[in-house]
């Protein structure tokens, strides 16, 4: 499989607009017209990974720590890379891909969180009294913006969260 380099390399080389076959020689620091060219493959290699969504090799398992009184959380917080696709809330074979442990406890005390869809989440789970109580996160959904929400809202800190993302 050829490096993002190679690929930055190759789309240079095809464009006919670099006079320098082995340019550019990093993809970091560029300006001008070899800037444009390595934003564009990066753009396109992109796209090209978030076009599929069967594609397991793009699949990473990934763990968090959740923050006292903090309900929402985005992939960046979560130290998920820039290609981040979309949460998977489901195996293959529909089971439950996210976890959660109280860290000091140890995994041994490692529980599913229920995925609810939002629209049902939003309606039971942030209306009234409910939207303010506060423990153990028992299920999961993600809002419009593409954001984690745990109920019940973490009370303290340090429940570590696993789950599978594209």
């Amino acid at each position: 499989m050829p490096t993002f380099l190679a690929l930055a390399q190759a789309v240079a080389r095809d464009s006919g607009t670099v006079s320098d076959l082995t340019a550019p020689a990093t993809v970091t620091g560029q300006t001008g017209r070899l800037s444009r060219i390595v934003n564009w493959t990066a753009d396109a290699y992109g796209d090209i990974q978030r076009r599929r969504d069967d594609w397991r090799w793009l699949r990473r398992e990934f763990s968090g720590q959740t923050i006292a009184a903090v309900q929402r959380y985005a992939s960046t917080g979560l130290s998920i890379s820039s290609r981040f696709k979309h949460w998977v809330f489901h195996s293959d074979g529909g089971e439950p891909t996210f976890s959660i442990f109280k860290t000091a406890d140890g995994q041994s005390g490692e529980g599913w969180l229920a995925y609810v869809p939002w629209h049902e989440f939003r309606r039971i789970y942030l209306f009234g009294s409910a939207a303010d109580d506060t423990g153990k996160p028992a299920y999961v959904t993600v809002d419009p913006q593409n954001k984690l929400v745990l109920y019940p809202i973490p009370v303290n800190a340090g429940w570590k969260l696993a789950h599978l993302a594209d």
